[in-house]
């Protein structure tokens, strides 16, 4: 009897911690793409209730590959977090912190601007 081929599927990590946040309620989307598809260098996190006059609300860009933003490190079992407003920190830290842990991975937050940024879409 000949062996039938096998079928795989397989996903990259940050599909899958894009549909994550997404399920948390969140947009997400690729830095300066004005698309909702992620990409394998991090994640734009947009808030749900951001969108004012057509522009969007965006709450944090989260690096999947620590190495992106500090070449020098030995360590990629961290995601960076880069936080816009300060009012968003908890939120946003509790929510990725969740995630990060469920894959394997530490999370490193920094507070990246004092107020959140609003992108025009």
């Amino acid at each position: 009897m000949t062996e039938q081929p096998k079928v795989t599927y397989s996903e990259p990590e940050y599909m899958r911690v894009a549909q994550e946040l997404r399920d948390k309620g969140y947009f997400v989307g690729a830095p300066g793409t004005g698309t909702t598809l992620p990409y394998e260098g991090g994640l734009f996190i947009y808030g749900t209730k951001g969108v004012v006059f057509k522009r969007i609300l965006t709450l944090g860009h989260l690096y999947l590959d620590v190495r992106v933003v500090v070449p020098s490190a030995k360590n990629d079992k961290t995601w960076v977090l880069e936080i816009f407003g300060r009012e968003h920190v908890r939120e946003l830290t509790d929510a990725v912190g969740e995630i990060a842990l469920k894959h394997g991975f530490g999370l490193e937050a920094r507070l990246k601007k004092e107020y959140p940024v609003y992108r025009k879409d």
